[in-house]
């Protein structure tokens, strides 16, 4: 494994610190994948969870890189093998993703509907917990007078939209048992309807379940936007396409589906009986080192929403406390540059290229009174020449911007590293975002 890889734990006596940082030690480095920090001033290995203050007013889920999903408790880091979580505050507006009310051989979910193709029978076959996900496993038999088969996930006057709103359904899914022969596709819909209420439009995305696990694993999204001028309500479902006229036998099992408001799938939001919200993460280093005259920061982030995402997403940001006075790493909204950026002083911009998301990228800034450097992927630095710096600077913020939860990264940072006093070379830059 590489010196460098962004997953890495140290051997005992080793050194956390990717090689190019070990001939220039940052004040602190941060390997949220594998919960360890380096403090220059002891010259120690910590644990990083500790250094870490969170505001996050509820639970939340956090996934490993074995599709395994654990809750975390209210104001604790959601920290995985896949680095630091932090996402913008969302709803799932489904009552009841956990399967309440089901009983093997008996009754669906509560809130739950199978609408299918005649001469289909559906069966609760299993209920359990795979991968720490809540499932239920439905057996489809029969021969097929039609060409489909929907389990929907709430009733239709229970979740308020207005037009041009964007929703995003996703769920957990594989065909545990039986045969997929004459099964043709699946979709993941959104359902929009009237206030009274009568059907509108569906939003299909064509999505494709495997036959094996793990749960976890298996995830799917679709994102649509609703644009029917009389929507009063929406909701989410899972299709699966059959052959008519043809013999069917299939059991799927589900977990978690979500509908939330917002263009990106989050982490899943368990419920039992009401829409329930995840706050917002907020995540601040809890003992910052004093900031000189020049310094320098390193990120390296997992982006989870759309490139073309509508807010800027933080990576890191020294700032005062407020949004007056900041130094920032981000991915800026719409274009999905990446960007080094400052509020305060004389201010400067940097950009640097497009990413995709879900794809790990390392960024690297420079800051110094008139010489300023961005380099992200190993790219050549860009550089600038703000005559001021902001001032004041006391606070270091992972994934979210103005000393709050804002700007959320939305995506994992496995690895980050601060420089409070030294504005590190452009060719040491370049060397760390390789």
């Amino acid at each position: 494994m590489p010196d460098d890889c962004p997953f890495m734990i140290a051997p005992p006596g080793g050194s956390i610190l990717p090689g190019p940082m070990q001939g220039n030690p940052p004040d602190i480095f941060l390997n949220f994948a594998s919960n360890q920090a380096y403090i220059k001033s002891t010259n120690a290995t910590v644990a990083a969870s500790p250094l870490l203050t969170v505001s996050r007013a509820s639970s939340g889920t956090v996934n490993d890189t074995s599709g395994n999903w654990t809750t975390v408790g209210s104001n604790l880091p959601r920290i995985s093998n896949l680095g630091l979580l932090v996402e913008e505050n969302r709803t799932n507006s489904l009552r009841n993703n956990s399967m309440q009310g089901a009983v093997v051989s008996g009754a669906l979910p509560t809130n739950w509907l199978i609408q299918s193709a005649a001469g289909l029978t559906t069966t609760v076959a299993a209920l359990g917990t795979e991968s720490g996900v809540d499932f239920i496993d439905l057996q489809v038999s029969g021969t097929a007078a039609g060409t489909q088969w929907q389990v929907r996930f709430e009733s239709p006057a229970a979740i308020a939209a207005i037009q041009n709103q964007t929703w995003t359904s996703s769920l957990f899914a594989y065909f545990s048992g039986g045969s997929t022969a004459n099964v043709t596709g699946q979709k993941l819909q959104i359902f929009s309807y009237t206030s009274a209420p009568a059907f509108l439009t569906a939003y299909p995305t064509t999505v494709s379940v495997p036959s094996v696990g793990p749960l976890g694993a298996s995830r799917f999204s679709g994102i649509s936007q609703v644009t029917d001028v009389t929507i009063a309500s929406v909701i989410s479902l899972l299709e699966v396409d059959v052959s008519n006229g043809q013999s069917i036998n299939f059991t799927i099992r589900i977990g978690w589906p979500q509908l939330e408001l917002g263009a990106s799938a989050t982490s899943p939001i368990r419920t039992t009986s009401v829409a329930v919200t995840r706050a917002a993460d907020a995540v601040t280093l809890t003992s910052v080192p004093a900031f000189g005259s020049a310094y320098s920061q390193y990120v390296t982030a997992t982006f989870q929403a759309p490139q073309a995402y509508n807010i800027n997403q933080v990576g890191i940001e020294y700032d005062d406390g407020t949004s007056a006075n900041r130094a920032i790493i981000r991915r800026i909204s719409g274009s999905g540059n990446g960007q080094l950026t400052t509020a305060g002083g004389t201010g400067v911009s940097l950009n640097a290229a497009a990413f995709n998301s879900n794809v790990l990228t390392k960024f690297a800034g420079a800051y110094a009174a008139g010489d300023q450097a961005f380099s992200q992927n190993g790219s050549a630095p860009i550089t600038g020449a703000a005559a001021i710096l902001p001032s004041g600077l006391n606070a270091v913020d992972f994934g979210s911007g103005n000393g709050a939860s804002a700007f959320l990264l939305n995506g994992f940072i496995s690895q980050a590293a601060i420089w409070s006093t030294q504005r590190v070379p452009n060719t040491f830059l370049q060397a760390i975002t390789q």
